[in-house]
């Protein structure tokens, strides 16, 4: 419950059924860990295109057996870190969403996610009741990085007695090149400072 199906709890969103009514979109799931929320996505949404990101070999070797016992054909896996791979012209903004599940805090998130994002697509990120004090400190990061917050949506995961909301940003414009900084400057000198 606290896993799968909240990873699921992003159907609950009308752009994502719209997306996999299109039969085209790519799904990029940062710092994915043990699959989560990509693999549930991508078991129910066969249609779209699911990448799996993580930097630990350890993962990546764990999620390639997954995705051969489950014979999951939509979703590859991509090694390395988010904030090496975002410069590279073959994903920078190539991805109609992104999402990411108890990664870091929204500034950081954004930061991480947003370059990847097509204009006109969207980075999701699931969060808790600490979301309201984080987006008190994000205006200027979600800005910077050429994106708008779209919607909060709050959802009820069936069977767990804890808050959950989507925040959901939307690209409006490209990303500039020097976003993401490297790990050691995103902790040094974060947005929204």
């Amino acid at each position: 419950i606290r896993h799968i199906m909240d990873s699921l709890s992003i159907f609950k969103y009308s752009y994502f059924a719209e997306l996999g009514r299109k039969h085209t979109g790519k799904i990029l799931d940062i710092g994915t860990g043990g699959g989560l929320p990509g693999i549930p996505i991508a078991i129910f949404s066969e249609t779209l295109q699911v990448v799996l990101m993580d930097s630990k070999d350890k993962i990546i070797t764990f999620l390639k057996m997954v995705i051969e016992e489950l014979k999951l054909t939509n979703v590859i896996v991509l090694k390395g870190r988010a904030e090496d791979i975002a410069h590279d012209k073959t994903f920078r903004e190539n991805f109609d969403l992104v999402v990411s599940r108890a990664v870091g805090n929204v500034p950081f998130l954004s930061e991480l996610m947003l370059p990847f994002c097509k204009i006109g697509g969207k980075a999701i990120m699931y969060k808790s009741k600490k979301l309201n004090k984080e987006l008190e400190i994000s205006g200027k990061a979600i800005a910077l990085l050429g994106a708008e917050i779209e919607d909060k949506l709050e959802v009820k995961v069936p069977f767990l007695e804890e808050y959950r909301i989507l925040l959901i940003l939307k690209k409006e414009i490209s990303t500039l090149y020097k976003y993401p900084r490297k790990y050691v400057k995103m902790l040094k000198g974060p947005l929204f400072d």
